[in-house]
């Protein structure tokens, strides 16, 4: 009796698992081996995808052969359109952890990234992930009229791309792209550490085709060679660049070598007919780094432009806390309707405690946005100490040779920045500008000005929520608008800051025939810092010209 129980258990048991094994084979069968079931795979993993992902047609086989027509997929960073996709693969040799692909083509793409769009989880990135393509071999892999944008602002379209890679460490690609080619072999091993070796040419590139201002033809060879491990080591040589920007001859030449966290540039030079700029140097445990500029005819490098731009400097001392020492002048400066007649600027910057910085800058007859200044000279000096496990940085703000604004800022002596926001900070700024009519040549659109402005504010807590106090005071303020014909005479306006995160305005001025008081408030607790303004007058000239005259009468 038992043996029948047993057979007949048995017997049960076999029936069930062939049943298993044929309807895994039908479904296998069903799904890799029929269009319908590749559809029907399709409808079933869409929704699990992340974003939004919809394929208007699909046909073929999963496990050999198929094609997807007209997809379309937006995620939060990005909106992707392939208009025809085909791959011919041997999905089976997955369990052989292996990927060959003996035909992949796509055609008609679209990638538009996103700016704007909030991101709601972080992106992390890793070598490891990259160490997959290890795995994979493509014969051929064709990708044609490729264009990418930004915010539907177009950066670059590729007319094909051709990838062959028939070993695990070996890639030949071809990419034709802005009426050129480039050719390239690299190979890539991923143990016991990362190393590469890569080979580019590129003939008959012309920027004109995507920027047309930048029309030419460029040729240039380059290849690098490195490997990561405990200590990288890599060399980047950019061996020739020749050929026409702007209808200019450029050329070009670059090397550089890493070696024990050691960064040694050995050239690293470009001409465009009479500009040339070039750096040279070694960053080791000593900065010592030297460049040059000097763009005799700014029009040559920039479109819409006039004028001449010449600098030099160097960075050296210890790797933590290296100076910065440069010059630059310019002269004749235009961008469109933008001017500078003249530009000097002098730099002495150390990031070593105790030990004095300075920025100079001087400039004359400024036209920017349809203002103008005849002049802005100013100077800020100051060094930064050890107090307390924090930075103490004093700074000193000179305008026209003149100490108007004295700056104290305290910060951690580490900042992270992921979080610095919410670091805490303290800044004194103490002003005094006795007499406005020394800053007659810095003010543009402003005529005779005359008055004082004096006051300090401190800042503390950290940038996300802030409290300042203090007051900042102008009395007997004067200036005439040309533009407006109008003088407003006797200002007398008061910032002024308290522990309540609030800042409140309140002041009174005299304005043609009438005159007028105004006060407000800033909310510093709440985001963006909404801030109110009220003014209230009787009998005010807005406008006083010869052609139309402009009464505020209450």
């Amino acid at each position: 009796m038992i043996r029948l129980l047993l057979k007949a258990i048995l017997h049960a048991t076999l029936k069930i698992l062939f049943i298993i094994v044929v309807s895994i084979t039908g479904l296998l069968y069903f799904f890799g081996e029929t269009t319908i079931g590749l559809q029907t795979l399709i409808q079933i993993i869409t929704p699990f995808i992340p974003g939004k992902l919809h394929i208007e047609h699909a046909k073929g086989k999963l496990f050999s052969h198929f094609s997807l027509d007209t997809i379309s997929y937006q995620h939060t960073t990005s909106n992707v359109v392939i208009e025809k996709f085909q791959l011919d693969w041997h999905p089976w040799l997955l369990l052989q952890h292996r990927l060959q692909i003996e035909n992949a083509d796509i055609a008609h793409a679209k990638i538009d990234l996103s700016t704007t769009a909030k991101q709601t989880h972080a992106t992390t990135f890793s070598l490891e992930k990259l160490a997959l393509l290890e795995f994979i071999t493509a014969k051929h892999i064709t990708i044609q009229d490729v264009s990418i944008s930004r915010d539907t602002k177009s950066l670059i379209q590729f007319q094909t791309i051709n990838v062959e890679k028939n070993t695990p460490d070996s890639t030949v690609f071809s990419i034709q792209m802005l009426g050129g080619e480039l050719n390239g072999h690299l190979n890539l091993r991923w143990t016991p550490s990362l190393t590469w070796a890569v080979i580019l040419s590129g003939n008959h590139f012309n920027p004109g085709i995507q920027w047309r201002e930048w029309p030419g033809e460029m040729h240039f060879s380059f290849n690098s060679h490195g490997q990561l491990s405990r200590l990288p080591s890599a060399t980047f040589e950019l061996q020739q660049l020749t050929g026409t920007l702007r209808h200019y001859p450029i050329h070009g030449e670059m090397r550089l070598q890493m070696q024990n966290n050691q960064l040694s540039i050995q050239k690293a030079f470009i001409n465009i007919a009479d500009a040339s700029g070039a750096i040279t140097g070694n960053m080791t445990d000593q900065w010592n780094l030297q460049w040059n500029l000097a763009i005799p005819r700014l029009s040559t490098v920039l479109p819409n432009s006039t004028g001449s731009i010449h600098s030099n400097g160097k960075i050296s001392g210890p790797k933590t806390t290296p100076a910065i020492h440069a010059t630059i002048q310019a002269e004749q400066l235009t961008y469109a309707e933008q001017k500078i007649r003249q530009l000097v600027g002098n730099i002495d910057l150390t990031m070593k405690l105790n030990t004095p910085s300075s920025l100079n800058i001087t400039a004359e007859d400024i036209t920017f946005h349809q203002h103008t200044l005849k002049k802005i000279d100013f100077t800020i000096t100051g060094k930064t100490n050890l107090n307390n496990n924090n930075l103490l940085s004093r700074f000193e703000i000179a305008i026209a040779k003149k100490p108007y604004l004295h700056l104290t800022l305290s910060l951690p002596k580490t900042i992270n920045t992921k979080n610095y926001l919410t670091e805490p900070i303290f800044a004194l700024a103490q002003i005094n500008f006795p007499d406005f009519s020394t800053l007659k040549d810095y003010l543009p659109d402003i005529e005779n000005p005359q008055g004082t402005l004096q006051g300090a504010l401190r800042l503390n807590g950290n940038l996300t929520h802030p409290t300042i106090n203090g007051e900042v005071k102008l009395s007997n303020g004067n200036f005439r608008i040309p533009k407006l014909g109008i003088q407003i005479q006797n200002a007398n306006l008061r910032l002024l800051g308290d522990q309540t995160r609030h800042m409140t305005y309140t002041g009174s001025f005299h304005l043609g025939e009438g005159s007028a008081v105004l006060d407000g408030s800033t909310n510093l607790a709440q985001p963006n810092f909404p801030t109110e303004i009220r003014l209230h007058g009787n009998n005010l000239t807005m406008v006083d010209l010869p052609e139309y005259k402009i009464f505020c009468v209450t």
